[in-house]
């Protein structure tokens, strides 16, 4: 064993080499892919609600303080995703704040 400072970087850096990178197995990429749609789906369940607020114009029953506060924890976990370069957290929170401003408004114009 060497009492070189680098010595334990270099032996790490070789003991990476031998494994194979979480971030480029199967499963991973499977989950990526799944995540991706979960990120689309979950802010498209959402589309009903929108179209009933507007073609009825009626948001009879909607919370504005539910509906608001759902809209408000959208920015933080954005900032988030922003922060740590996660594009499927970017991309959903996007999705998420867009639909739910939309219910909003339309809690605002019809409530």
């Amino acid at each position: 064993m060497s009492n070189h400072p680098l010595y334990h970087l270099h032996r790490q850096n070789r003991l990476l080499k031998l494994r194979k990178p979480f971030f480029q197995s199967k499963w991973v990429k499977i989950l990526d892919r799944i995540a991706m749609m979960v990120a689309v789906l979950g802010p498209a369940f959402t589309l009903p609600q929108i179209y009933k607020i507007y073609s009825l114009q009626n948001a009879e029953g909607l919370s504005l303080i539910s509906w608001g506060s759902y809209l408000a924890f959208n920015f933080p976990m954005l900032l988030y995703g922003i922060a740590h370069r996660e594009k499927v957290m970017i991309r959903m929170y996007i999705l998420w704040i867009l639909v739910n401003a939309s219910v909003v408004l339309g809690i605002v114009l019809f409530g």
